[in-house]
């Protein structure tokens, strides 16, 4: 048969020497279709940030599979194939017999077998990609960042993660933070938030692509990324699929912004060698022998609702910082001798952990005859975010004033110029109401041609549209997020999300192609 593609499902999985290799399970693959699906799920303003991707399919757990025994597939079942269990890689390899390409890979989530009354026996089987563990990655122990660009951050967020992605392809970030991740007191901050912000602050977009030997290639876009990029594809109506709903260009006010507001965020340091920024409300309990550990976030001395940042944190000093007693109210015996109190500092919160060495339970409390101890350090506060506003001055004649619901806050970013800007491109890009698809189905079966794009392109690429019927004239868009399907018999599904992309000739300084003065006009930021 003709424009079709060949899968072949992998598990890293033990040997028969104990070592994790890619096994080749596609044997055993039942049921249509295989499907996956990853990228930026919207196509706004705020848009900007990989969610969880997925790859479910489906393996037969009778005695018809390669291994010829049931519950082959049953993690914890006896007959389990030797290392298939929960947590495992999982990665997906398309060929057309010209192109091949890993497309996916991520961990197995759901392995869930049919009972024995099910005739067909079949494991369902979900693998979530590298986004989903970066969605719940706890990011709240994070160091106070200074003189930092927003590709250094996110590396930082990678850093946390038990296992980087394959490939990490990080284009230089175009700011310098004065400070970050001073920003997280009171919150329970996930690595995907603090990862939003920073791409907040710089306009950028980060998500996961396929590749040629991984299928997992993590890519941070900067703000300049995609000016002057030239579609790498343009997708007539001959090309769409002839299902209902195959070109999507919703033409409404609702996808309308022409009056977008900025939020940028300046930052103080404290005059002061040191100030209080810790100080506990009552004596902490201690018995001998035991180690106590508290996390506590910095506060404003002056208002302590507000949570602040700290730098140049000091040690806790005994007498000065805490004392030790044998009584709660502290008219009992010194302790100090016996207890260890040891500060570890985050950007936004300190971890405390103090040691009774002695042979009684003690008290740990502040200086002077204060209930609680005290850590001390430069506060670092934000001012009130300033606003800055971007219209288009076209749209908003024509179609009315449009504004963005939700301003666009850039925590990390202090420079309202860079604020000005990115509020008047996001009105630029998003101002215009027809002509624009945000959702295109292709007809991979329809030629080879076909078949290499649903093959090869990705989240990120540029491609263009032509419809008459719409009216949609070369309409150019980045792919920002990928839908497809694959039946066994090899026919490959391809629906993509699309985010408008900005036509306008763009001046960036020192760049060969669009850095020509009086041909292009001045990019933001």
């Amino acid at each position: 048969m003709a424009n079709v593609v060949t899968p072949r499902v992998e598990a890293l999985v033990l040997n028969e020497y104990g070592v994790d290799e890619w096994d080749d399970i596609t044997a055993d693959l039942i049921r249509d279709p295989l499907r996956w699906r990853r990228g930026i799920f919207g196509f706004g303003p705020l848009d900007l940030l990989a969610g969880p991707g997925t790859f479910s399919f489906t393996l037969d757990n009778s005695t018809q599979n390669e291994a010829g025994v049931e519950g082959f597939w049953s993690p914890g079942h006896p007959n389990c194939r030797t290392g298939w269990r929960h947590g495992i890689w999982i990665r997906l390899r398309l060929t057309d017999g010209t192109n091949t390409r890993f497309v996916f890979k991520g961990r197995l989530r759901v392995c869930t077998p049919d009972p024995a009354v099910v005739g067909l026996r079949a494991v369902t089987c979900v693998a979530r990609d590298w986004m989903d563990d970066f969605a719940t990655l706890d990011a709240v122990a994070l160091d106070l960042q200074e003189n930092v660009r927003p590709d250094e951050l996110l590396q930082l967020l990678i850093d946390l993660a038990e296992e980087a992605p394959a490939h990490v392809d990080l284009d230089t970030g175009l700011d310098e933070y004065a400070f970050a991740f001073d920003d997280l007191g009171g919150s329970v901050a996930k690595a995907s938030q603090v990862a939003q912000d920073i791409l907040q602050s710089e306009g950028g977009y980060l998500y996961l692509r396929g590749d040629s030997d991984a299928g997992e290639t993590l890519r941070f876009e900067n703000r300049h990324a995609r000016a002057g990029v030239e579609p790498e594809y343009e997708f007539e109506t001959a090309d769409l699929s002839d299902e209902p709903g195959s070109l999507q260009a919703p033409s409404s006010l609702d996808h309308i912004f022409n009056d977008v507001e900025t939020l940028t965020v300046p930052r103080r340091v404290d005059a002061a060698a040191t100030t209080v920024l810790v100080r506990l409300d009552s004596p902490v309990s201690v018995s001998a022998g035991r180690t106590e550990t508290l996390f506590v976030y910095y506060r404003d001395p002056d208002n302590e609702a507000v949570f602040v940042g700290g730098k140049s944190m000091v040690a806790p000093v005994v007498t000065t910082d805490w004392t030790a007693n044998s009584s709660m109210d502290g008219a009992g015996s010194d302790l100090a001798a016996s207890f260890v109190v040891v500060a570890t500092y985050f950007g936004s919160r300190v971890m405390l952990e103090l040691t009774n060495n002695g042979s009684v339970e003690g008290y740990v409390r502040g200086p002077g005859g204060a209930d609680g101890l005290q850590c001390r350090g430069k506060g670092l506060y934000r001012y009130r975010p300033v606003s800055s506003r971007g219209e288009n001055e076209t749209s908003i004649e024509a179609y009315g004033r449009q504004p963005l619901p939700t301003p666009i806050l850039m925590p990390y970013q202090g420079d309202r110029n860079v604020g000005v800007g990115v509020a008047q491109f996001k009105a630029h890009v998003h101002g215009g109401v027809t002509n624009v698809p945000t959702k295109v189905r292709i007809g991979s079966e329809l030629s080879d041609a076909l078949l290499e794009q649903a093959i090869l392109r990705d989240v990120g690429d540029a491609i263009a549209i032509t419809d008459a019927t719409t009216g949609i004239d070369s309409a150019q868009a980045f792919i920002h997020a990928l839908d497809q399907e694959l039946t066994l018999d090899g026919l490959l599904s391809t629906e993509y999300t699309l985010a408008p992309a900005d036509t306008s000739d763009v001046l960036i300084l020192d760049d060969p192609i669009a850095g020509t003065l009086d041909d292009n006009v001045l990019a933001y930021g």
